[in-house]
């Protein structure tokens, strides 16, 4: 976490705070205040100390509710030396723009019927490095989950990196837009089922199985499918390379996303800690799975261009 964990961290303020928010929730604050509030305080002196941190910056969170991420000058906007969780939003964001800046560079260099496909993996990266943007905001300043922004991203990468396939297949056949809508529509369940279980919409187990049906349907057409009966006969080598990296990615890196949700929110390790464990195992999906994503398009293009077929 970004606050100090040092003994001198839990000053007599903060300490006398936890007491007192505590002792007004339970209407108690009115009879005998300080014989309370001292007992109070003796029996947060016992808790272990990362309870201790953990209480005061509940207490800090609920005296002086955030504003907008990055408008505020406070302290709390500043990573922490020892935020590890917050430092994989900054690795993200960056490595999102980075990403994204070197797709727009290479898009001249590729042949025309690559174009679209790599203004996708540069539109899906870009979206992706605003999110973050206000994501590691959102962390850096309140240390809670910033699961809205993250479904916002999602809602959009996520279905344009669907979208890959489909141009990808096009670029060498017709193929039915039925396939697309469905393609689309099994992202979007994957992902209303994920954001629901992880809000408190429905069960955390629904929310997963939903999930789980849509991801399962992505991986049934891309392999046992049309697009994978498409990507089987297609007289381009390196559409077929792309298509396969791109179907490798989504039946591997994405299985990361589930893990993660399960672990969390299912597993063993459902806790105080939960925000920060599955926070940085999307952070680095995210980094693994668009990053990936974009450059096999993009070496799969560059090959075009090695066989003298840039237009």
């Amino acid at each position: 976490m970004g606050y100090d964990t040092a003994p001198s961290a839990i000053h007599a303020s903060q300490l006398r705070a936890v007491a007192r928010l505590a002792l007004d929730n339970e209407g108690l604050i009115a009879s005998h205040p300080d014989q309370a509030v001292q007992a109070v305080e003796a029996g947060f002196k016992s808790l272990p100390h990362e309870d201790q941190v953990g209480i005061v910056q509940w207490i800090d969170r609920s005296l002086n509710p955030p504003t907008h991420p990055w408008i505020s000058t406070e302290s709390g906007a500043v990573l922490g030396a020892h935020d590890i969780v917050g430092s994989t939003f900054f690795i993200a964001m960056n490595m999102m723009l980075a990403f994204t800046v070197f797709f727009l560079l290479e898009r001249n260099a590729v042949p025309a019927q690559w174009k679209r496909s790599v203004t996708v993996a540069m539109l899906v990266t870009g979206v992706a490095f605003w999110n973050y943007f206000y994501m590691r905001g959102a962390w850096v300043k309140t240390q809670q989950s910033p699961t809205v922004y993250r479904y916002t991203d999602w809602l959009i990468t996520v279905p344009l990196q669907i979208v890959e396939f489909y141009l990808i297949l096009q670029a060498t056949t017709n193929v039915s837009v039925m396939l697309f809508w469905r393609l689309l529509i099994a992202s979007i369940v994957m992902l209303v089922g994920g954001f629901c279980g992880e809000v408190g919409a429905c069960s955390v187990l629904v929310g997963f199985v939903v999930g789980m049906l849509g991801w399962l349907y992505i991986l049934f057409e891309v392999f046992c499918g049309e697009a994978g009966a498409i990507a089987g006969n297609a007289n381009s080598k390196a559409c077929a390379s792309a298509f396969n990296t791109l179907r490798l990615i989504v039946s591997v890196g994405w299985a990361i996303y589930p893990i993660g949700y399960y672990m969390v929110y299912l597993g063993p390790t459902f806790s105080y800690h939960a925000d920060s464990v599955v926070n940085i195992i999307y952070n680095l999906a995210d980094f693994v799975n668009k990053g990936a994503f974009g450059l096999c398009i993009w070496a799969a293009a560059k090959s075009d261009v090695k066989k003298g077929l840039l237009a």
